[in-house]
């Protein structure tokens, strides 16, 4: 966003202070345990608060558990122009891929090189999120019920990615103005990533806290509960948004603590959710002591005295040696925060079923995940025994015999890596959302991306579609703006609906697996091709 110097004649809500640096006026929000200025202010209308501390520091004894409460520093006001971000990894796998495609990963993070040297922001302390607000919005802070509220989970196979990657809103929150609404707030937040949120297994557990990043996630949304009225917002109308990881991260907060908590949001978008099946606590256990054996230490008592930088480079050195399609670390059965795989738990009505939901997933998902280089049957097998190291074997002849079977005269596929793509494409994407939309009855709305090639994330673009910046090449205007507004309209109004001539509205999901389809040559309805017997094998959670 383009930094604008203004000034501004207003009369702030109570909780707000205005404040003056050099000749830019901006208003401060006065949280409580700290004072924030805003760092921008976007011509186009839009407040950014930067770098917002939501917990303390995970470091020291704090790393490894679950995040507390920021302490608080009312000493001076925070201007949050110190970027800040979680630890980052790569597979060996995708940066230096086999594929012709990179979009497993987030946009920004593309590029065919590995985080090796690290920036200043980059750093263990990195539990902040930002806040873009519409101005109209902001000056009604403390009046009236307050705008929607739309908080992102960033996606990155649960390894990489950040708040501010790929993560320009304005097209989309000027998109949710369309209507002559004062449009609506957008959060990110940052969440502990790799070994450092993602650490698992029975010994961990003695002395650590097991999907730790899911624990960050779920503080951050319990602070917009507690502060997002400060800027405008209303707490009674949070959506939340995730694509790939954040996808699931959406999933697994839907089904916490085996469903017996309430959900701190209302609405959830939840975009191509993707996990790996849950690993037994064997495979859990095999991944900690690797770990501990790279550190050189023998307890996560020691891990927590070791300095940061072994500590990072130990992350990246296990996730490099990840298998093809995998990342190594990211959501575990933990007894707790997760009590089973969420496909297991929306079966059996664990979950908050309060939330009302849209789903979106792509028509060739899978594909970004498999190798060029399989063609047998044979590579098909070892690949798919990689995959799922600790499945039964007969659990794993009837996928590759009965599921996905080497016949490839159907439509399904031609070849067996696209045979390979189908199967990770249902196994860890799309047969998630359908999952989601039976467990809710079918009462969700939803979308099939089908731009070819219709890889994973590819709709991640169009999503946050932006007119005449750099990334908006190539992308088909009309397809971004329907999307944006099918978002929008759900955001604020529950129902997704768009202004595109001829494009229809969003009809519940149903008996028929509806779902809009969104493609340059056209808009039309269509089922879902991920309701089918497949997925509902996968379903039963035979696979761990």
């Amino acid at each position: 966003m383009r930094l604008h110097k203004f000034l501004v004649s207003q009369v702030l809500a109570p909780g707000f202070i205005q404040a003056q640096v050099s000749s830019t006026l901006l208003p401060v929000v006065d949280l409580g345990y700290e004072l924030y200025r805003a760092s921008e202010f976007d011509a186009r209308g839009f407040y950014k608060f930067s770098n917002i501390r939501y917990a303390k520091p995970p470091l020291g004894e704090l790393r490894f558990r679950a995040p507390e409460p920021p302490l608080t520093n009312r000493s001076a006001i925070q201007d949050g122009m110190v970027e800040r971000r979680c630890p980052q990894a790569l597979p060996k796998w995708v940066v230096m891929p086999t594929q012709t495609s990179s979009s497993a990963l987030p946009p920004s993070a593309t590029g065919g090189s590995a985080p090796s040297a690290r920036e200043p922001q980059e750093g263990e302390d990195c539990l902040f999120l930002d806040v873009v607000v519409p101005q109209k919005v902001f000056q009604k802070a403390g009046h009236g019920s307050g705008a929607p509220v739309l908080v992102r989970l960033h996606g990155g196979g649960y390894c990489i990615g950040s708040k501010t990657f790929y993560n320009d809103p304005i097209g989309l929150l000027s998109r949710s103005q369309t209507d002559g609404s004062d449009g609506i707030i957008y959060v990110t937040m940052n969440y502990r990533l790799g070994a450092l949120g993602w650490l698992a297994g029975p010994s961990f557990q003695k002395d650590g806290t097991a999907n730790a990043g899911f624990h960050d996630q779920r503080m951050a949304l319990e602070w917009v509960q507690e502060h997002v009225h400060l800027f405008g917002g209303d707490k009674s109308r949070v959506t939340v948004i995730g694509e790939s990881a954040g996808g699931g991260s959406i999933m697994h907060q839907l089904t916490a603590f085996g469903g017996r908590t309430s959900a701190p949001f209302q609405q959830a978008i939840s975009q191509s959710p993707g996990w790996i099946p849950l690993q037994s606590p064997h495979r859990q256990e095999q991944v900690f002591r690797q770990f501990l054996r790279a550190a050189n230490v023998s307890s996560v008592a020691a891990l927590r005295t070791i300095p940061t930088e072994q500590l990072i480079a130990v992350n990246e050195a296990q996730i490099a040696n990840s298998a093809y399609g995998q990342y190594t670390f990211g959501p575990a059965v933990d007894g707790d925060f997760v009590t089973q795989d969420p496909k297991q738990l929306l079966s059996h009505g664990q979950f908050d079923a309060a939330v009302r939901i849209m789903t979106g997933h792509n028509s060739n998902e899978g594909l970004s995940f498999t190798p060029t280089n399989l063609t047998s049957d044979s590579e098909y097998n070892v690949f798919l025994r990689n995959y799922f190291p600790s499945a039964d074997k007969d659990v794993v002849s009837y996928i590759a015999g009965t599921l996905y079977p080497p016949v490839f005269n159907t439509s399904l596929y031609g070849t067996n890596r696209a045979r390979a793509g189908l199967t990770l494409g249902d196994v860890i994407i799309d047969c998630n959302n359908v999952a989601l939309s039976r467990a809710y009855g079918n009462q969700t709305y939803g979308y099939l991306f089908a731009v070819a090639p219709g890889y994973h994330s590819q709709d991640y673009t169009y999503t946050y579609y932006n007119a005449g910046s750099p990334s908006a090449a190539g992308i088909n205007s009309t397809v971004a703006y329907a999307l944006q507004d099918y978002i929008a309209s759900f955001v604020t109004h529950g129902k997704p609906s768009t202004t595109i001539p001829g494009a229809p509205g969003m009809d519940f999901y149903g008996a028929d697996a509806t779902l809009v389809r969104l493609d340059t040559s056209g808009i039309t309805e269509t089922a879902d091709p991920a309701a089918n017997e497949r997925c509902q094998w996968w379903q039963l959670g035979l696979v761990s």
